[in-house]
């Protein structure tokens, strides 16, 4: 998770509840799996790879993706798009080794000029963007020919996180204020553009604490948590509950999208 570029919602105050999250899943180590085969027939074509990370936070997810990917410093020109400072510094220096060229770092498309990518990637940010197809048309026409655009999103369909916004904003008698998976999948057909899109499972465990059933959907919630409240949070998880801990199994979305 980051702030994305002009993003709905404000993350700085929600890291430790986000890095919660981050260590009681298995999300990142599923995706990248699938990442990794989907480039399985086209890394080895390539001579070095310019890749834009859209959304890096601290850096570390992609850190796990070049290493999974053996991607070699020599051959790997890093950008990375993050609109928090401090992340977008950090991540500059948890992955400055994992390229022999000095590392960009920018807050948003327009710092980018007439730059083009061969992989453009993206773990589970766009939900936060004010212009979808906006950022995804930019994307698009900053992929290189034979490039590749690798997004990861949770959908209403088969995602318990995403239920819980529709649930949680439903209680409130609200609108959810974010996007998932679906509307991703909508800007592509309405941009024509192609794409190929497949399903990776995962699974969230954590001990069931009260405290723990908390922090999830602070996260998710942000300044809106508030008026959902704690005991609305605390039994929205019940259903999931076995034996001391919270078990959540479900499949996020993953999108491959080519220029040929």
């Amino acid at each position: 998770m980051a702030d994305a570029p002009d993003s709905r919602r404000t993350f700085a105050p929600l890291w430790d509840d986000y890095a919660f999250f981050e260590a009681h899943t298995d999300e990142a180590d599923r995706n990248l799996e699938a990442w990794c085969a989907a480039l399985a027939g086209w890394l080895p074509r390539r001579e070095r790879v310019r890749l834009l990370d859209f959304g890096t936070g601290s850096g570390r997810v992609l850190e796990m993706f070049l290493q999974r990917a053996g991607l070699a410093p020599d051959k790997t020109e890093l950008t990375l798009l993050e609109p928090d400072a401090a992340q977008r510094a950090a991540a500059v220096r948890r992955l400055a080794s994992r390229s022999t060229r000095p590392v960009t770092a920018v807050a948003g498309q327009g710092a980018l000029d007439e730059r083009t990518f061969d992989l453009i990637t993206s773990h589970h940010v766009l939900y936060y963007v004010r212009d979808l197809e906006a950022e995804l048309r930019g994307l698009w026409d900053r992929l290189a020919p034979d490039g590749r655009m690798l997004v990861s999103l949770a959908g209403r369909a088969r995602s318990q996180t995403i239920k819980f916004w529709y649930d949680a904003y439903g209680h409130l008698g609200r609108e959810v204020p974010c996007l998932n998976a679906d509307h991703f999948q909508a800007a592509l057909e309405r941009l024509g553009l192609p794409y190929e899109q497949r399903q990776v499972s995962l699974h969230i465990d954590f001990e069931d604490t009260p405290a723990n059933r908390l922090r999830i959907p602070r996260f998710l919630m942000g300044e809106d948590y508030a008026a959902l409240g704690d005991a609305y949070a605390a039994a929205w998880w019940e259903p999931h509950a076995r034996d001391g801990r919270i078990v959540v199994e479900e499949q996020d979305e993953f999108f491959i999208v080519t220029k040929d």
